[in-house]
């Protein structure tokens, strides 16, 4: 019989801790309630000039305000990582532990002979928005493929010069949350941008 009402005590205490915790405000941070939200997308790139010719894929994760970029060898190797905040990238080797910091512009022309900020590439890829006056300015030819479900750019052919990117878009996805940026890359040395994109 003692055994029973003990049992029952120690049932009602249980009952009364639930509906202490229950009353208590969380401290839990949900990203997906606060509307904060990045996109997520694989893209295959082909890239040609008068001199060369690369192909490969990357993977580009961006928010407002920043961006996170990594491109792979042709054996499925992280050879880059880029990160922007606004239009000021870091670009690093992890093989080498160098990196580079400076103007997103200039990478990209220096890397494919195309002249874009990221905003105006993220305009391109979501949207097919097109910087009209950059475009007269610089001689740029842009084409565009859409999706024919969705009606967002599938392929995009960028044309500047001898250089002709071609961005093919695999997946694109949203998801919950924020890109979070490094502030330093302990270990890294700092090079220059062409020992980085050269290097062996």
């Amino acid at each position: 019989m003692l055994k029973c009402h003990l049992m029952a005590y120690k049932f009602c205490a249980f009952l009364l801790l639930i509906s202490c915790i229950a009353c208590i405000n969380p401290k839990i941070r949900h990203t997906a309630s606060s509307g904060a939200f990045f996109h997520s997308m694989s893209i295959k790139f082909n890239y040609s000039d008068s001199q060369a010719k690369q192909n490969g894929r990357f993977h580009m994760r961006f928010d407002e305000r920043n961006a996170k970029f990594i491109l792979f060898n042709p054996l499925n190797h992280v050879a880059l990582q880029l990160q922007v905040a606004g239009e000021k990238a870091l670009l690093s080797r992890p093989g080498q532990k160098l990196y580079w910091r400076g103007d997103f512009s200039l990478l990209l022309d220096r890397l494919w002979g195309i002249e874009l900020t990221v905003a105006e590439l993220k305009e391109i890829i979501l949207s097919g928005a097109l910087p009209q006056a950059k475009i007269r300015e610089k001689g740029m030819v842009v084409d565009l493929e859409h999706n024919p479900d969705s009606q967002v750019p599938q392929t995009i052919k960028i044309r500047q010069n001898h250089a002709e990117l071609i961005l093919k878009i695999l997946k694109n996805e949203t998801r919950p949350g924020n890109i979070i940026l490094l502030e330093r890359l302990p270990g890294y040395k700092k090079a220059e941008l062409e020992g980085i994109l050269d290097h062996d």
